[in-house]
């Protein structure tokens, strides 16, 4: 009988400040940084890397470096 082939697995991390909208999907290994949104509906390939405050839309997720800037909220 045949086998089937052996799972990769790895390690995900998901950043300190991270919003994940309805029906996200993340994938095994990927890597979050602090500030990100990462749309609704969205899928987040294997082992992307998202940096610090970017956004993530789409399906396959397109990554919009800096973009979450703008809602940050800021004390004055």
């Amino acid at each position: 009988t045949k086998r089937a082939a052996e799972i990769e697995r790895a390690a995900t991390r998901i950043g300190d400040f991270v919003h994940i909208g309805a029906g996200a999907i993340i994938l095994m290994g990927c890597s979050i940084g602090d500030h990100c949104i990462v749309g609704a509906g969205t899928v987040v390939s294997q082992f992307t890397t998202v940096p610090d405050w970017s956004v993530v839309v789409g399906v396959p997720g397109v990554i919009h470096e800096g973009a979450a800037r703008r809602f940050a909220v800021t004390s004055s």
